[in-house]
């Protein structure tokens, strides 16, 4: 089948509408969920692409894509990449190198909702820590009475004794 095959029907002003929501302004709890570190359009340096999902509290599962150009001939495109890169650092309190680090660790985003030409779309201004921290998982392990050591039963009756 050739090229013609597949677009003969095509009806390019119904088509061309989009199911693609953009987020509205604000801030969300989010974390990160991909990380890729690919060369650029121009082929002149290198962006580190990320992929951040929206956990809440509204618009939750929405995802805003970021770009931090990390490798570029414009300096200040390579300042504000390095800029973005510390606030995701300090946010998660992880190391940058690997990248990695970052997946699925909470943190803020406070998102713009742009339209310029093209339509409307989302730009992540800024990275903070978390505005709540998630539970952590606790494991319960249960120990036969008769395994505890010594030191641990003078412990109990040290402090049942303090209780009362």
């Amino acid at each position: 089948m050739g090229y013609s095959d597949f677009v003969s029907d095509l009806n390019p002003e119904e088509e061309a509408k989009s199911d693609f929501e953009t987020v509205p302004s604000g801030k969300y709890d989010a974390v990160i969920t991909e990380v890729d570190w690919r060369e650029n359009r121009a082929q002149t340096g290198h962006y580190l692409y990320l992929v951040v999902q929206i956990i809440g509290p509204t618009h939750a599962g929405m995802k805003v894509f970021d770009r931090l150009n990390l490798d570029n001939p414009n300096e200040k495109a390579v300042r504000i990449a390095r800029s973005s890169l510390s606030q995701i650092c300090l946010a998660t309190g992880q190391k940058s190198d690997p990248p990695t680090n970052f997946l699925n660790l909470p943190l803020l985003v406070s998102v713009a909702e742009e339209t310029d030409d093209r339509g409307k779309s989302n730009s992540i201004k800024a990275y903070y820590p978390a505005a709540t921290s998630f539970p952590p998982v606790v494991r319960q392990v249960t120990r036969p009475q008769d395994s505890m050591e010594p030191a641990n039963q003078e412990h109990d009756k040290a402090k049942a004794a303090w209780l009362g």
